[in-house]
């Protein structure tokens, strides 16, 4: 299985393609704790790449793509737009320190309900929808003056470009703050060279990679109640794992209950 994956990769990334882009910059907020990031998609007709960056300062956009470093960051995926549910995230797996891996999502689509709602962002006229994805609820605004089924992270499938999004549980939100057409930056060669020369044993599902992670998380969580003051832990309410990562649930699990 392991020799299919890899081969099926290596056809896929072996030549790049050389295109004009759209780039889009997110501001992302982790709104309980008033923080956020800077993120980028980068799309042509073929492809798209999706990453943050963070450095608390207001670095131009070129010197950001022209000095991309692929371990920096979380938030890495690359999609080719002609099967747009296969994610390639590059990631450090939780059970390497800072090794980083290819990790591939098979994600399911999300069933949007569009609604009738209007408002204007960045001078686009722009369309309301709902829907759920991996145990949030999301109500986002999309655009069909771009007509591209990408937005921020991994929020898509809609008949145009995603600008604003935020989850009903109020933890994340996103909304671009520019937009740049016709660029001549290109989706940084290092993560194509990163791609075409992993190590196959550096393959891994994302099902695979989501236990590791849950594993690690269950780790910190424990070492941090063990070093509370005795007799402080019992009063505590555990927050639930995953409460401030983007996705809470995954399919595999609903496929499990009875």
């Amino acid at each position: 299985m392991k020799k299919k994956i890899f081969l099926y990769i290596f056809l896929l990334f072996t030549i790049y393609i050389s295109a004009q882009n759209t780039i889009v910059e997110y501001n992302v907020r982790l709104v309980p704790f008033g923080d956020s990031s800077r993120e980028f998609l980068m799309y042509n007709d073929k492809e798209s790449y999706y990453f943050d960056f963070v450095d608390g300062k207001k670095t131009p956009v070129n010197e950001i793509i022209n000095n991309y470093k692929i371990i920096r960051g979380g938030q890495k995926a690359y999609r080719k737009l002609d099967d747009i549910n296969k994610v390639f995230r590059i990631n450090a797996y939780p059970t390497s320190g800072h090794k980083h891996y290819l990790i591939i999502d098979d994600k399911p689509s999300i069933d949007w309900k569009i609604g009738k709602d209007k408002k204007d962002i960045l001078g686009y006229t722009c369309t309301n929808a709902t829907g759920s994805f991996r145990g949030r609820e999301y109500t986002v605004w999309f655009t069909t003056q771009i007509p591209v089924s990408l937005g921020p992270w991994k929020l898509d499938g809609l008949p145009g470009l995603i600008l604003k999004a935020e989850d009903k549980g109020g933890i994340f939100a996103y909304e671009a703050v520019q937009i740049i057409k016709n660029s001549n930056l290109e989706i940084p060669a290092s993560v194509f060279e990163f791609m075409e020369r992993v190590d196959k044993n550096k393959i891994k599902t994302y099902r695979d990679f989501i236990e590791q992670e849950n594993i690690s998380f269950k780790t910190i969580q424990e070492k941090s109640i063990a070093n509370l003051p005795k007799g402080t832990s019992g009063n505590m309410i555990v927050s639930p794992l995953r409460e401030y990562i983007r996705e809470t649930s995954f399919e595999w699990e609903e496929s499990k209950k009875p």
